[in-house]
């Protein structure tokens, strides 16, 4: 894909429904995960817009070009959408490479907001298309406390609220700076990820082990941290970008 588009989001008729399936309950159509749910099955079981007969007939509604500035050494310059219901309106959720979460109203494809958490810090080698040192990680929504969970290449875990970007979680080192963490999952509050490549680290810890985190985040203001070490060198660790 070009740098021209590599930072422009899509969005056909009726793949993302906000016209037609408008008259469909509130959040069956949501798509929360990586995958669209914990098991990243990548099946929406309560589609019942698009069928064999209509499919073909999928058309172009809008695209939104962010001003997120794609890199050389990074193989997505977005991570794949979110989609929610906020407030009675359809959302979409992405992280670019610079680490800001947009959040783009799915009618029009106008932001509605976004964060910016740049990383000031270091990486400790040059990047590279294997370890590009940005975020690549897809976020996770928990739809009942209306916060979305992501990382951010610094290594911090953290949560905004899907109505205007408050934070709603102190936040947390995750993972190692500038690592090559998977997509989030979450189950009964409880947030992972999986850390491979050896990509990350810093002048403190300069190599990543390979690991499976998880985040307890029952309690938002006081985190707990586990971690499972699943090798000490490079490239050890899980790979995948479902989590």
């Amino acid at each position: 894909m070009s740098k021209k588009n590599k930072n422009i989001l899509w969005l056909l008729a009726p793949l993302l429904m906000p016209a037609a399936a408008a008259a469909q309950s509130s959040g069956t159509n949501e798509w929360l995960s990586f995958g669209y749910d914990a098991q990243r099955s990548g099946w929406n079981s309560a589609e019942t817009t698009l069928s064999p007969a209509n499919v073909k007939r999928l058309k172009l509604l809008w695209n939104s070009q962010l001003p997120t500035t794609p890199q050389d050494t990074a193989l997505s310059t977005l991570t794949s959408p979110l989609v929610a219901q906020v407030d009675g309106k359809t959302r979409l959720f992405t992280v670019g490479i610079d680490d800001t979460l947009y959040a783009l109203d799915a009618d029009s494809g106008k932001i509605v907001w976004q964060k910016g958490f740049p990383n000031t810090g270091k990486p400790v080698r040059a990047p590279n298309t294997n370890c590009a040192g940005t975020e690549q990680a897809t976020p996770v929504i928990d739809q009942k406390k209306g916060v979305i969970y992501f990382t951010t290449s610094d290594g911090k875990l953290r949560g905004l609220s899907l109505a205007n970007g408050a934070e709603k979680l102190t936040p947390q080192p995750f993972v190692a700076p500038n690592s090559r963490n998977w997509s989030l999952n979450l189950i009964n509050d409880v947030i992972y990820t999986a850390a491979g490549r050896g990509c990350g680290g810093d002048a403190a810890q300069p190599i990543e082990p390979g690991s499976v985190s998880a985040m307890d985040v029952n309690d938002p203001a006081h985190p707990q941290l586990s971690r499972f070490l699943t090798g000490r060198g490079r490239p050890a660790g899980p790979w995948g970008r479902g989590g």
